[in-house]
Formats: C-alpha cells, sequence, structure tokens
C-alpha cells in the first residue's frame, strides 16, 4: 500500500465519523462547523490527488533540481534579486532590485516588465514564422496565408499619399460617408437622425452587439451599451485631456481633413473645433458607471430611450442588411446596460444639426482607417496618440509589435491556432496547469468555508459558483479544427497583390461584426466565448460564463517554465489563476450567480460585509502615496483588482501549502536557493513576476488611469496584508512589511 492510499482509507473513516456527528447534531452552528470540517478534508484528499505532473524528488540527493530549467531560473532569480535589503523592509525591492538597476526601457516603450518580455518573445517568434512564409495570392487561400499577406503588407509595404487618400476616400463612400464633411446645413426632415444612422452606422456612438444574455446565459440576445470604441482615443483618454491637450486633438482632427483634401484647409479649425465638441457632448451624455442593466425587448426599447431616434428600426435594418440576413421579431429580447447614456445621447443629437452627427461618425470611420493606414497619415495618428498619452511610444518601422497586436485583436482564434500549432506542443504544460487550477478550487472553497462572515446561503452559492466554473486553459480544443476557425472568417474575400493593408482590415473589421450579428439565434457555447485570443499573454475571468481562461501566451519564460519546483509555479502562475478566480467573487463578479446570469447571490447582510470590507482596501490603497511618480494611489479606481491580488495571493499560498503536505517529495529546491522554504520561494516568484520599471510620465498615466496599482504596490501591499508572509520571514510586527492595520477580504 502505498502512501497515497493509506492517507485516502484513513480520511475516508475520518470523514465517516464527521457525517454521524453531524447528523446527531442539531444546532446550526454545530452543523456549520461540521460542514466546515468535511470541505477541509475533502480538500485535503484532492490534493493527494494533485501532484502528479509536479516536479517531485525521490531521494535526498535529488531534493535540489539540477536540470537546465532550473539551472537557469536559478541563476536569473539571483541575478535579479536584492540581498541587501531586507525581506522584511522591502520586499519587492528585494525581489527585483538589482533587475531594475540592470534593465533598459527599450526605445519604442515606455516600460518594461516580466509581461512585456513574455509578450515580445510572443511577437518575436509570431513575426518570424510569419516573414518565413511565402505570399499566397491563389483563390484557396487559407486563414494563414492571409495572416502572412497582412503581416507583410503591415510591415513592409509603403504606400505613398495619394494613392492611400484614394482608397481611404473609397472605403468611406462604400459606407455612405462620401461627402464627408459635410458644410452646408441638412435639413431636419422627418426621420433624418434615424436614416442617417441606418445609412452610416453608429460607430463611436452606440455599442449594439450580440452577447450572452446574462438573464438566461444559455442564449444570445441583443445588447445595447456604451460604446467600446477607441480610435482615436478610448473614452477615458478623452475625458482625462486637458485644455492643451484637447487644443492638440482639434489641431489634428483639422490636420487629417486637411490631408483628404487640401481645398478644405481654410475650414480645418472649425470643423475641427465642432467635431471635438461634438464628441465631448456625447462623452458627458452620462456618468461612465451610469445605469443597470435592464430587459426589453424591440418593441419596448424605443419607450425605454426616446422616439427622437428609432431603435427598433434601426436595428432590424442592421441584420437585415448583414451578410446572413435575418429579420428579427419585435419580442426579440434586449439587455439595455446603459439607459441614461442612450436618452443622454439621443439628447445630443436632436440639440444639434444633423451635419453635425454625421461629421462626427464620419470622423469615427475614418479613426479606425488611419490606425491601418502605411502612408504618413499613419504617422500623423501615431504621433498624435504619443502627445497625449504619456503610456503610448510612437512605434518605428517595420511596426512588427503593432501588426502582430493588429492580428491577434482582429484575428482572433486564427491567430492563437497558428501561435499553438507552432508554439505549445507540451499536453505535460496543459495537464500542470489544471493541476494548478484544481488545487486553486480547493484552497477557495476551503477559505469561503472559513469565513465567518458569510451566512449560509451566501456561502453555498459562492462554492457552487467555483463549483460551476469553467476553466480554459491555454486554448479551446476546437480551433485545431482547421474548418471552425475558417468558419468565424467565413465572409473575409481573398486578398489580391493590390490590396493595401487599410483595406484587408477593413474587411477583417466587417467580417467579424457579421459574425457577431450571426451570433443572435445559436446557443451558448462556453468555450467559443474566449475574450482574447490564446496567444495573449494575459488571463480573464467572464461573469456571463462563469469561466477563468489561462491563456497559452501566459505560459512561457519568463513568467512560466515546465519541470520546475512547484513553490515557483504557484508563485506565478497560480497567483494569475488565481487572482482570475477571486473576480468570481469580488465586488463585480458577485452580481452574477453559477450561470452567468445576473443575479445577486448575497444576503443583505453580507453586501453590508463586502461594503465594510471593501473599504478597508479602498482607504488602504487611497493613503500610499509614491514618491517617484509624485502621485496619490486611487484604492477607489483599483478595488476590484486589489482584492483580487490580495485574494489570489492567499489563495495560491494555501494550495502550495495543501500540495506540499499532501506530497512533501514535491518541495524541490532550486540550486543556491536550498535556505529558503517552500513558503518563502512561493512569495519571492511572485514578487519576481511583477518586477516593472516604468518612465516617470508613464507612471503617472498608470497611476490616473488603469485599473490595477502599480507593480510596486501590487506587491508589497498585498504581502503586507498577508500574515503568512510575515510568519515566513519571520517579520517582526511593525516593521515595514508586517503592518498592524491589514486588509482580508477572501
Amino acid at each position: 500500500m502505498d502512501f497515497h492510499d493509506f492517507c485516502l482509507r484513513s480520511e475516508h473513516k475520518h470523514w465517516h465519523r464527521v457525517v454521524g456527528e453531524a447528523l446527531r447534531c442539531g444546532s446550526q452552528t454545530k452543523v456549520m462547523e461540521i460542514h466546515e470540517e468535511i470541505i477541509s478534508l475533502l480538500w485535503i484528499i484532492a490534493m493527494l490527488q494533485q501532484g502528479k505532473t509536479f516536479l517531485v524528488y525521490k531521494t535526498e540527493q535529488e531534493k535540489v533540481c539540477k536540470t537546465e530549467e532550473c539551472a537557469i531560473l536559478a541563476k536569473r532569480l539571483k541575478d535579479e534579486m536584492n540581498n541587501k535589503v531586507k525581506p522584511c523592509d522591502d520586499f519587492y525591492e528585494f525581489a527585483c532590485g538589482n533587475w531594475k538597476r540592470a534593465v533598459t526601457i527599450p526605445m519604442d516603450m515606455t516600460y518594461i516588465s516580466k509581461f512585456a518580455e513574455a509578450t515580445k518573445q510572443m511577437e518575436e517568434k509570431m513575426s518570424r514564422l510569419l516573414a518565413s512564409r511565402r505570399l499566397n495570392y491563389d483563390k484557396k487561400q487559407s486563414l494563414e496565408d492571409k495572416m502572412t499577406i497582412l503581416f507583410k503588407s503591415c510591415r513592409e509595404t509603403p504606400v505613398a499619399r495619394d494613392r492611400e487618400i484614394a482608397e481611404i476616400k473609397n472605403v468611406m463612400k462604400q459606407h455612405n460617408f462620401g461627402s464627408w464633411p459635410l458644410m452646408k446645413p441638412k435639413s431636419r426632415s422627418k426621420n433624418v437622425f434615424t436614416k442617417m444612422l441606418k445609412e452610416s452606422g453608429w460607430r463611436g456612438l452606440f455599442g449594439i452587439t450580440v452577447d450572452v444574455n446574462i438573464f438566461d446565459p444559455t442564449k444570445y440576445t441583443l445588447h445595447m451599451n456604451r460604446p467600446s470604441w477607441p480610435y482615436p482615443l478610448s473614452d477615458q483618454a478623452f475625458r482625462s485631456l486637458s485644455r492643451e491637450k484637447e487644443n492638440e486633438y482639434k489641431l489634428y482632427i483639422g490636420r487629417v481633413i486637411e490631408a483628404l483634401d487640401s481645398k478644405l484647409s481654410k475650414h480645418k479649425e472649425q470643423l475641427g473645433k465642432n467635431i471635438f465638441e461634438y464628441e465631448e457632448d456625447i462623452g458627458y451624455a452620462a456618468p461612465a458607471a451610469s445605469g443597470g442593466a435592464k430587459l426589453t425587448s424591440l418593441k419596448e426599447v424605443n419607450e425605454q430611450i426616446s422616439p427622437v431616434v428609432d431603435f427598433k428600426d434601426l436595428i432590424k435594418h442592421l441584420f437585415s442588411t448583414a451578410k446572413t440576413k435575418r429579420k428579427l421579431d419585435d419580442s426579440q429580447s434586449v439587455v439595455l446596460w446603459a439607459q441614461a447614456y442612450y436618452k443622454g445621447v439621443v439628447s445630443v443629437i436632436e440639440s444639434n444639426e444633423p451635419q453635425d452627427l454625421f461629421n462626427y461618425l464620419g470622423w469615427k470611420f475614418l479613426s479606425l482607417l488611419m490606425k491601418y493606414s502605411r502612408s504618413d497619415l499613419f504617422s500623423y495618428y501615431t504621433s498624435f496618440l504619443e502627445s497625449v498619452d504619456p503610456s503610448y511610444k510612437k512605434p518605428q518601422p517595420p511596426f512588427t509589435s503593432t501588426c502582430i497586436r493588429d492580428l491577434m485583436e482582429n484575428m482572433k482564434y486564427a491567430f492563437g491556432r497558428m501561435y499553438v500549432t507552432n508554439f505549445f506542443k507540451d499536453a505535460d504544460v496543459l495537464n500542470e496547469i489544471k493541476d494548478v487550477t484544481s488545487a486553486l478550487d480547493g484552497a477557495l472553497k476551503n477559505m469561503v468555508n472559513k469565513k465567518n462572515w458569510l451566512d449560509t446561503p451566501s456561502k453555498t452559492a459562492a462554492l457552487l459558483k467555483i463549483e460551476k466554473m469553467t476553466k480554459m486553459i491555454g486554448f479551446p480544443e476546437w480551433i485545431m479544427a482547421p474548418l471552425q476557425v475558417e468558419a468565424v472568417f467565413n465572409h473575409v474575400p481573398v486578398f489580391k497583390a493590390k490590396d493595401s493593408y487599410v483595406i484587408m482590415m477593413t474587411s477583417i473589421i466587417t467580417n467579424n461584426v457579421n459574425i457577431n450579428l450571426e451570433r443572435i439565434s445559436n446557443i451558448v457555447n462556453k468555450n467559443k466565448e474566449w475574450h482574447r485570443d490564446p496567444a495573449d499573454v494575459n488571463g480573464e475571468y467572464i461573469p456571463r460564463t462563469n469561466a477563468i481562461g489561462v491563456f497559452a501566451g501566459l505560459l512561457q519564460k519568463p513568467l512560466y517554465t515546465h519541470n520546475i519546483p512547484v513553490a515557483v509555479t504557484m508563485g506565478t502562475v497560480g497567483w494569475f489563476a488565481g487572482h482570475e478566480l477571486i473576480h468570481a467573487l469580488d465586488t463585480h463578479g458577485c452580481k452574477y450567480d453559477w450561470t452567468g446570469a445576473l443575479k445577486d447571490w448575497r444576503t443583505p447582510d453580507v453586501v453590508g460585509a463586502y461594503q465594510r470590507l471593501s473599504d478597508c482596501f479602498s482607504h488602504q490603497y487611497s493613503d500610499i502615496f509614491d514618491p517617484e511618480a509624485k502621485e496619490q494611489l486611487s484604492g477607489v479606481r483599483t478595488l476590484g483588482e486589489n482584492i483580487a491580488d490580495n485574494g489570489g495571493l492567499r489563495m495560491a499560498a494555501k494550495a502550495l501549502k495543501g500540495i506540499v503536505k499532501s506530497t512533501p517529495t514535491t518541495d524541490v529546491k532550486l540550486p543556491g536557493f536550498e535556505k529558503y522554504s517552500a513558503s518563502q520561494m512561493f512569495y519571492i516568484a511572485f514578487a519576481n513576476a511583477q518586477c516593472n520599471k516604468m518612465l516617470v510620465p508613464a507612471m503617472k498615466y498608470y497611476i490616473e488611469h488603469n485599473p490595477h496599482t502599480i507593480p510596486k504596490y501590487r506587491v508589497n501591499t498585498a504581502l503586507q496584508n498577508d500574515k503568512a508572509f510575515s510568519k515566513a520571514f519571520k517579520c517582526a510586527a511593525k516593521t515595514p512589511m508586517n503592518i498592524s492595520n491589514k486588509c482580508v477580504f477572501w
């Protein structure tokens, strides 16, 4: 009988004893205590099932890993640490100090980080692969052929301005902007605004898409939300413009108009001013966070907003003119997210002239085309972005990173399939990450059960949500079937040698809009609801499908290495995944149940507890002043991410403890790190993965706008709140890393 079998039998007997005690017990409190003990035992049993994919030692001589992977990792960690700083004084500096001093921020970036290093590797791999492929303009053109053509066109084909302007004007004409910009007043005839929106679309005005029905997550339905159209600026970036930057934006609009038609030179300032002011009115139509979701129907949608714009007619027209024509019934459900915003926008439309709406819509569409231009118009676009966004660096030829990001953003799944097929072939990696997430599951359930501020109904709902959560690890298996991926790009034409980058990218984006609309009558398949491409160096939690993703792009050096000590793996990928898991239970995730339905599962008492616990984090992070950026942090804007950072850290640490306790032979040491315990190694790996260096203007912009806290405080503040960290490094009370007033949520 091996060790695992003996332990399982022993725990099995103990489990029956505990259940018997529960049956004899009458009090609810006692039942809860027994229930918690059962969950703890189940977690231990689950841990005994884990570890099969983790590195283990068989003899004492093998306790220190001697593989090449371990040697490389150990040297890197040692070189990047600053041992002159005590762990209990500043752990981020202890883990990253030498790295920060040695690393140089690339000329084409405003920061460097471990995530940026991994992203650069992914981009270089895909760049070399695409550059090595030959161009194929045959009628039988695969998606790989199309991506190759796009990549080389993006990087290697400079376009003369006159030719590109002619192409852009032609594209605008095809989208009913042939007369843009209008200089003369347009008649306010009946239904003029609805007619204009039907003809020219509503880019940058409305966010009308097909998505998972949050009131019935097995189906898709229409969603009406604020627009997601960051061309040339996101809503947040636009709102944050200083008076000086506002003037730069107006000048940029005028400059582009003049480039398109020199005859408009004398009108460019007025046009720039008018378009800017219209965008400003739209931006302030309603508060950014105004309004929750409301279920209505096409028949009732106009009553919910305004009769000035016939949304029912707009939406029906959209579907009837799509590639796959569909006729929508009046009973078609609609999720109206931002009713106040839509009312505000309609008010702006009504209070201005028709030509103002037309010119704004044309500008928003033209801004998209500018992003994919490759004449000096692209230089106009990138120079403007650099002038208003300190975190943005103007890309330089051959635009490799820009071209790769364009493909990953617009050819989701096709790009990921190419990456996975060529660079992500090890099934052992997927199995290990599945074991990591399984261990995290058990740890989180254990944490939930021990929260005395959670009452029984809320605790049951939280546990069910964890139990039913979908895990999207690496990539969705269906993308390995070429025909299924090709169906996602069914409306993309065969590319020809004469086609420019802007023309081809416009056809891809148009395809994506049509494919989105075609989902309206489909049943939801969670495996086809990845919001990012599998090659992305990232992870995510999706409330509408109750799913977390740990993407293939993330599972590479320096963020992940296979066949290394589990303490390091749990400190990196374990923390990343734990962070996403916590989002299921944070102040936003708690509003969705285990099915993905918009249904808050908390009782009133638990809602109050959430507020109290959240306030602790909001105040704690808002009290931080960064001396380098000379900026105060915002604990309110970063609340959700801070809760996920702290909870994910505690969860991953507990999961590691369970793994090592159940399988002591997983406590493998890195060479040169023999003096560190598994727990200490976990925290070193966690902090090292966050090593980051920013230019000061970029750091200030990050603090002011990013929903995440800057990396130094993502590490140090989370560790200051963690008693297990202070215990691991023996940090005395009131030392910088062992503060008295700790904030703990999960």
